[in-house]
């Protein structure tokens, strides 16, 4: 159930595939340590991810996703900071100047990330507001986890954000194209792919939150992206 504070764009978003996003949240708290600094980006399949993560393991949060943070506000045991700036109502997600500048100023264990598109080795989103903030939430984490499901292997977005080559882990489901799978594992990321039972109803009902296959996440030591991070239009030479 969504805030009533929530686009309602973004609630049709939401109901899509919900319980492959849940199957691929649950997979995705084996990358998340006690005591941890994450970031969550803004999307339908991280704010799942807020709403699974364990109230005893003194996370510490940081997000521009409203409704992120509306759920995360009722939680008493994780930490949150809120990256504010101007309200986008499409994305539900705050960004703009006031949101780079608080970016700048963290450094982040572990960023889950969301992408609306994934074409030929590259990441789209579908607003360059959106696209300006991931880039620069990827620029301060140790590691970038990337939740998608398997629509996004399919789709068409506008803006580019970055290589896939400057992600660590990638968890999506098991209806994910098998080339693509390929491609990113021979790119050195690892991939989890969930398995969520019964069918995947758009109201996500019967979803094993606890099944998928790969038995943990391996966060391994950061690597530099400084040269296949950025897309270059999102950063023009000085």
């Amino acid at each position: 159930m969504l805030d009533a504070g929530e686009g309602i764009d973004f609630r049709l978003r939401a109901s899509r595939h919900a319980g492959t996003k849940q199957a691929i949240a649950s997979a995705a708290l084996q990358c998340v340590t006690p005591r941890a600094t994450i970031a969550l980006d803004s999307g339908t399949t991280t704010l799942e991810l807020a709403r699974q993560l364990p109230g005893d393991a003194r996370l510490l949060v940081a997000t521009h996703s409203l409704p992120a943070l509306l759920v995360l506000a009722r939680s008493e045991g994780i930490d949150v900071v809120s990256l504010s700036g101007a309200l986008q109502r499409h994305t539900q997600s705050f960004a703009g100047p006031m949101a780079l500048a608080a970016i700048r100023n963290l450094r982040i264990q572990t960023f889950f990330m969301g992408t609306t598109s994934i074409r030929d080795g590259i990441m789209y989103v579908g607003s360059s507001f959106d696209a300006q903030t991931k880039v620069a939430l990827m620029d301060v984490s140790d590691r970038v986890v990337l939740l998608v499901d398997s629509s996004k292997f399919s789709a068409t977005a506008l803006f580019p954000i970055a290589s896939t080559e400057s992600l660590d882990v990638v968890v999506t489901d098991s209806r994910a194209p098998s080339e693509a799978v390929s491609e990113l594992r021979g790119r050195g990321i690892q991939i989890v792919l969930t398995e969520p039972l019964g069918n995947d109803v758009e109201s996500g009902a019967g979803v094993d939150r606890g099944y998928w296959r790969s038995p943990h996440c391996e966060l391994r030591p950061h690597r530099d992206w400084s040269r296949s991070r950025r897309c270059d239009w999102l950063h023009p030479a000085a």
